[in-house]
């Protein structure tokens, strides 16, 4: 049951980054993939209480911040299902890296608290009375 574990801990992550960022980027993209979105969201201000070039961004950042974290999803899932010899929790992370190094080459002027961070959670279960 580790890849139970591992894909509840890599979802709560991500939904807890998602209630984290609620930002607005002013468009919403469709069917693109993670590079895509860094770059797009790379020319908007990391702060969303900040505007870029004195435009009011609207409130669909958060659609495009979900895209994004879809897309993240998306990427650890194919790799989970991929067959090899690792684990799936270094499967994962190995993705989740990749990703991690995207964001970090693609939003560089952006402070590094602001880009694709993630961490893995060994949860275990729980008795409750």
């Amino acid at each position: 049951m580790p890849f139970r574990k591992t894909t509840a801990a890599l979802l709560l992550i991500i939904c807890l980054h998602l209630v984290k960022t609620q930002q607005c980027f002013g468009f919403v993209p469709q069917q693109q993939d993670f590079p895509a979105l860094l770059q797009q969201l790379a020319v908007l201000s990391p702060d969303p209480c900040i505007t870029v070039a004195g435009k009011i961004e609207p409130a669909t950042t958060s659609k495009t911040m979900a895209l994004l974290f879809d897309r993240a999803a998306d990427a650890v899932i194919e790799r989970l299902n991929e067959t090899g010899s690792a684990q799936p929790r270094d499967r994962a992370a190995e993705a989740l890296k990749k990703l991690e190094q995207l964001s970090a080459e693609t939003n560089a002027a952006w402070p590094k608290e602001s880009r694709f961070h993630f961490q893995i959670l060994d949860l275990h279960r729980q008795l409750l009375p």
